[in-house]
């Protein structure tokens, strides 16, 4: 039986829904010396938990997941630590909790101090470590016992009683250690002490929260050649831009703005890299080669704190850094349920997400909705824009109401906008954002300008009333000139001062305006290689 933790459950965590993550194979098994040196620890019984047997993962927008993970471990009586392998390495660490344990937490630990070769020479400070060269002309093969004198910014050895550097003889080298230290993990791995009351197996929950995973929507419209119905699919984007990929997991996506305080943060662990340092190459008329070295000969790192802000990249390059792959899958439909005043979107059968991959899941699918094609011109001030030229914006109003062929919750995410000549050919209209929009809602989207239909604005008359004691009255006539140079019927929308600091009242205007809007606004259709004038007197007080 697959492990699913319950929302009511998940919510005593940190008062938000719930699910988890996965873990990579325990590398425990390939160090035996190491296992062997933390099973004899005299404070206390070491358990390896090395992967979780089930995993549900919760995924948000703000760069973030729920990860509750079930694994069975066999516990003494007493004291014991538990090692809990395959955490994700974002994991923040305050959050971690036990469930379903019958004993008391003592202590906790996140271990990200992970093995490289930079880590191993610092750990091996003090200790000798084998040194073997290689002399690519005659083939001799040579061993050296080697005292690791520093393992820091520059390794230094003594061998045979001199002081040398490393990789710095001139010829192939490689190094051998023992063991390796206590403190290197091959894997992120959270430590628990708990004194359990009872010997034998327990099933023990671990949820924690961790980041560098989310998700967006992803939209298409397809718009039919009448211009009044299209096609809408909706796809959820996961990703995870972490090191441990979440195998066949229960996942669920989370829509809704929540609050994040700074403090829900983790910290990456990264490998200490390996600085050997010689003397620079070059000369006075060549220089050192300091480009490929980088700064103090250390090889260029390309490591990027969470939550920084990443150098700006064309979109290409940043889909190939974030993800190894997309993948794509649309045999199952996400299921929409209500929580609260979240929207859950649950991925019906178990899901795999692997280290640095995008994975899109359906979760839209609408045949035909009604949807209306609109050149809108936003006037944000009566007095302006005098004199000049406008080309509309092409805007594409959805019907969302309830009673609608649509009448869903639309998330956040990205809505590209496309249509088919008569040839069947496709083209690409352009895109918008889109917020998160509930039923009833308006949903407009805005998604390019229109060359061919354009209005001009003249100025009539403009008069100013000085009230002593109060504010100026201001007003204007101007008369707006619509052209539409198409072979199509367009529809114009006239919004005057709808982000404008005072109430505008208007009066004399040759059409009849929308009564029910909340700021002025005219709709009417404008015939094919035709004109037509609105003009108005718009009052307001300064």
């Amino acid at each position: 039986m697959r492990f699913t933790p319950s929302l009511a459950a998940s919510l005593l965590l940190v008062s938000l829904p719930g699910c988890g993550q996965s873990a990579q194979e325990s590398a425990a098994d390939s160090l035996p010396a190491r296992a062997e040196r933390i099973a004899n620890a005299e404070e206390a019984a070491v358990i390896i938990s090395s992967a979780p047997e089930d995993i549900a993962l919760t995924i948000y927008t703000d760069d973030l997941a729920l990860i509750t993970e079930r694994r069975t471990v066999a516990l003494p009586a007493g004291r014991s630590v538990i090692r809990f392998e395959g955490v994700s390495e974002m994991m923040v660490p305050q959050s971690a909790i036990l469930r379903e344990f019958t004993g008391f937490t003592l202590e906790r630990n996140f271990d990200f101090d992970l093995i490289s070769p930079g880590a191993l020479f610092a750990g091996a400070e003090g200790e000798d470590v084998t040194v073997t060269r290689t002399n690519p002309f005659t083939g001799r093969v040579e061993q050296k016992q080697a005292r690791v004198i520093s393992g820091g910014n520059g390794v230094v050895l003594e061998i045979d009683g001199e002081i040398e550097t490393l990789q710095c003889a001139g010829l192939p080298e490689k190094t051998a250690f023992d063991y390796v230290p206590d403190s290197l993990n091959p894997q992120p791995t959270l430590s628990i002490e708990v004194n359990a009351e009872e010997a034998g197996e327990q099933e023990i929950v671990l949820s924690y929260l961790a980041t560098s995973f989310g998700w967006q929507a992803d939209y298409r419209l397809d718009v039919n050649p009448d211009g009044q119905t299209g096609k809408l699919v909706g796809w959820l984007t996961v990703y995870n831009q972490t090191e441990v990929s979440v195998n066949e997991a229960n996942t669920a996506i989370i829509a809704g703005d929540l609050q994040r305080l700074w403090e829900t943060r983790a910290e990456r662990g990264s490998a200490k890299p390996l600085a050997a340092r010689c003397w620079p190459r070059g000369s006075s008329k060549t220089g050192t080669p300091v480009e490929q070295l980088g700064y103090f000969g250390e090889a260029p790192q390309k490591a990027y704190r969470r939550n920084m802000p990443m150098p700006a990249m064309a979109e290409p390059q940043m889909e190939m850094m974030m993800a190894d792959s997309v993948v794509v899958t649309g045999a199952r439909q996400a299921e929409l349920e209500e929580f609260g005043d979240y929207k859950l979107y649950r991925v019906p059968e178990p899901t795999t997400v692997s280290a640095y991959q995008e994975k899109q899941v359906l979760f839209l699918d609408k045949p035909e909705i009604d949807l209306e094609k609109i050149h809108t011109f936003n006037v944000y001030s009566p007095e302006g824009p005098i004199g000049q030229i406008l080309p509309a914006t092409v805007e594409y109003h959805i019907d969302n109401s309830r009673d609608g062929k649509l009448g869903l919750p639309l998330p956040e995410g990205t809505l590209r906008v496309m249509t088919r000549s008569g040839e069947g050919r496709l083209f690409y209209l352009g895109e918008d954002n889109v917020r998160n929009l509930a039923v009833d809602l308006p949903a407009e989207f805005e998604i390019a300008s229109a060359a061919d239909v354009r209005m001009e604005t003249r100025l009539l008359n403009r008069e100013v009333t000085e009230r002593p004691g109060r504010n100026a009255e201001r007003a204007v006539t101007v008369e707006h000139s619509f052209f539409n140079a198409s072979p199509e019927e367009a529809t114009i929308e006239l919004k005057v001062g709808e982000e404008f600091y005072t109430p505008i009242t208007i009066s004399d205007e040759n059409l009849m305006r929308d009564l029910d809007a909340d700021t002025p606004k005219w709709r009417f259709t404008l015939a094919p290689e035709s004109n037509r004038l609105v003009s108005y007197t718009a009052t307001w007080t300064n």
